[in-house]
């Protein structure tokens, strides 16, 4: 099993409105975002690693803000993460991770989330922008299902 924490941080993408945090998932102690770069670096990926957290609206408890952007409120995190809303909505598979400039949709890292009663497996990585890209070499992470929601459940706690 692998590891897996929610890091909350200020967001300083260009699409967040000032205050507001964005969550980067951490699997094994090292963030998303820093696996991914590396990985698409060493495969001579266009572009590679611009990709961003998935900011929060503190703001907004209650309400599910994943339109516009692809924010979303602290309510839907736990859906999210479970691969319950599919971001953006257009396809197929949870983006584990948005772009760099804070809208989801833009230039999202997408996995297929799948559940079972112990066990929550990430696969099937992909840049819808980018089809072309094998990003096969890439992860497959499973991660304990009770304490994969409590990272998340904890992590939306401190919004």
């Amino acid at each position: 099993m692998n590891g897996f924490r929610l890091d909350a941080r200020p967001s300083d993408a260009p699409l967040a409105s000032g205050g507001e945090r964005e969550v980067m998932p951490v699997v094994d102690d090292i963030d998303l975002l820093a696996a991914i770069a590396a990985f698409e670096r060493q495969m001579g990926f266009d572009v590679p690693g611009n990709y961003g957290g998935i900011i929060v609206h503190a703001a907004r408890l209650g309400q599910d803000v994943g339109v516009g952007f692809g924010h979303l409120g602290v309510s839907s995190l736990l859906d999210h993460f479970m691969g319950r809303r599919v971001t953006p909505p257009r396809e197929r598979g949870t983006a584990v991770l948005g772009c760099r400039c804070g809208d989801v949709a833009c230039w999202p890292l997408v996995a297929a989330i799948d559940l079972d009663d112990r066990v929550v497996t990430w696969s099937s990585f992909r840049q819808p922008w980018r089809p072309q890209q094998n990003y096969r070499g890439f992860g497959r992470f499973t991660f304990d299902r009770s304490a994969y929601e409590r990272a998340i459940v904890e992590t939306a706690a401190t919004f």
